[in-house]
């Protein structure tokens, strides 16, 4: 009966540690990456590990400035202040299922320009 009682004290313990869940953190930098324009990138806090999930050109963006909005469909949407066809910024969209990357805005200046941060 002890035998049974520590296995089932012992799995009551660990379970909560081994079901933990992954979390991650979020964010852009500004410059760096590949090519020189900013990634998007996760950190998880648990294991201290960084990944790029993006590598911005230029053409599809370049300094990501912009706060990060994720929604439930796992589709994180942000703004970098250049690129885009006349450089003067775009909002964009990642897919964090599929991990691609669309721009769906391009400032042009007529309609706007390098937008910022804050949102």
């Amino acid at each position: 009966m002890k035998k049974v009682f520590a296995i089932v004290w012992l799995i009551t313990m660990l379970l909560p540690i081994c079901s933990a869940q992954h979390y991650y953190l979020y964010s852009t930098t500004s410059a760096g990456g590949i090519f020189g324009d900013g990634v998007l990138f996760r950190f998880e806090p648990l294991t201290g590990k960084d990944t790029v999930l993006f590598n911005f050109n230029g053409t599809d963006g370049s300094k990501p400035d912009g706060d990060l909005s994720l929604y439930q469909s796992g589709i994180i949407y942000s703004s970098c202040t250049y690129g885009g066809s006349s450089n003067d910024g775009i909002v964009f969209s990642y897919n964090l299922i599929t991990g691609i990357e669309n721009t769906i805005f391009d400032f042009t200046g007529a309609n706007g320009s390098h937008p910022g941060g804050g949102g």
